[in-house]
């Protein structure tokens, strides 16, 4: 009986190990594939993450891309209507090179194209005259630097420069005394605009010209939005830029007082016979100002 006892004894000493070894490996198992998961988890978590962080860096780059693509067609479109502007004006002032000077013509001495620029401002036409030509400015604002620039300017092109205070309402030469007159955004800040283009054709010689670009109100069935924008800020732009309007019909003066302007001939005498040029411009980089029109009148 105690040798059975004993042998009992023995064999759970012998038994305990074993099971405990097997126990053992159980826990470790259980914890290593424990741990598994958790590495599992957090590597899709960080791979999850990472996504994320794609994502977001992404969305972050298409703003930025559209922006960037908007501002390049915007720049393209400037510099599109800019050589536009720049070749139209070039257009414009070499029609007055036969301006009833008298050039060529038989019996007649050749001289100098005389041109009178009212509302001179910057003298930025200068670069626009043919060379050879006597170009008087004027302006009730002069600026004697900027003239002085401008003289520059035309010495080195051979034009003859002059320029002198006064309005185009009033303008202070005899008759018929030039071959062209130029106007360039200036008929929107004249207080008067039918006294000063009946004095622009007083001082023009028969078959002189008239050179103009100026910004018009903008049609109400093309132009909706712009239209009403123009009439609410037209005000505020009078104060802040000269006296500078946006509600003015400009092209239905000068066309009213032209044989065969659009049609619309009156009864009695005109101020100009003919419509040599004429364009309508949309220009929307030049806004609130974006519609114009620019030509040429003949006496």
């Amino acid at each position: 009986m105690l040798r059975r006892h004993y042998s009992g004894k023995r064999g759970a000493k012998h038994l305990c190990p074993l099971l405990s070894a097997h126990l053992r490996l159980e826990c470790t198992v259980g914890v290593r594939g424990s741990r598994g998961d958790e590495q599992a988890e957090e590597k899709q978590k960080v791979a999850s993450g990472e996504a994320v962080s794609r994502l977001s860096r992404r969305e972050s780059f298409l703003p930025a891309l559209i922006a960037l693509g908007s501002g390049a067609l915007l720049l393209n479109k400037s510099l599109n209507e800019e050589r536009a502007y720049e070749g139209l004006h070039q257009e414009l002032f070499a029609l007055l090179s036969a301006s009833g000077s008298g050039a060529g013509e038989a019996g007649k001495d050749v001289r100098a194209l005389k041109v009178l620029e009212i509302g001179v401002g910057q003298g930025v036409n200068v670069k626009y005259y043919p060379s050879g030509c006597e170009v008087v400015g004027l302006d009730p604002n002069l600026n004697q630097d900027a003239m002085s620039v401008a003289q520059s300017k035309a010495k080195a092109r051979n034009i003859q420069w002059s320029a002198l205070e006064g309005r185009a309402e009033s303008l202070p030469f005899p008759d018929a005394s030039f071959d062209a007159v130029v106007s360039t955004l200036v008929f929107c800040s004249v207080q008067d605009q039918a006294r000063a283009l009946t004095e622009v054709a007083r001082v023009l010689r028969p078959g002189g010209k008239f050179l103009f670009v100026e910004h018009i109100w903008a049609g109400e069935k093309e132009h909706p939005v712009l239209h009403r924008v123009q009439g609410i800020m037209d005000p505020l732009q009078a104060f802040l830029v000269n006296g500078c309007h946006l509600v003015r019909h400009t092209d239905d003066l000068l066309l009213g007082e032209t044989k065969g302007g659009d049609g619309r001939d009156r009864e009695g005498v005109m101020l100009f016979d003919r419509v040599e040029r004429l364009n309508y411009l949309e220009m929307d980089t030049q806004w609130p100002v974006s519609v114009q029109v620019a030509g040429v009148l003949v006496k």
